[in-house]
């Protein structure tokens, strides 16, 4: 996952934001998966990052213990399983992952970038409780 998100970095400074989008993927999927594997939540091999971001909000003890009461900020962190969706179509249709003849323009691709950090940031703040 952290090479992922260096090699996303380098990208993002050498070419554009466009070209970070695999690996924003892969650091997003990688970092799902240890969270999972971490609290011992059962997830299956190939699932996308969308069933491991609804694994982690509906069964990891810190979600299910200290998730916050505020019913805006609950609808925030479950609207984030359908931003998670589009990643992944994103990723499959409109970056260099795959032959792809219509690419994300850079100014999108930063912003999908971004959201992508501020995730991954509220889940590593969240998971190991350095919140």
């Amino acid at each position: 996952m952290e090479r992922a998100l260096d090699e996303a970095e380098t990208l993002i400074k050498e070419h554009d934001a466009t070209s970070a989008l695999d690996r924003t993927h892969t650091a997003m999927h990688g970092y799902l998966k240890e969270i999972c594997k971490n609290a011992n939540l059962q997830c299956k091999k190939h699932d996308s990052i969308t069933n491991l971001f609804k694994l982690i909000k509906n069964e990891h003890p810190v979600f299910l213990n200290e998730i916050e009461k505020d019913e805006y900020v609950k609808a925030i962190i479950n609207s984030i399983s359908n931003v998670l969706d589009k990643l992944n179509t994103i990723r499959n249709r409109s970056s260099l992952a795959h032959p792809n003849e219509k690419l994300l323009k850079p100014e999108e691709a930063m912003f999908v970038v971004n959201i992508s950090r501020a995730v991954l940031y509220y889940l590593k703040t969240k998971s190991d409780g350095s919140s």
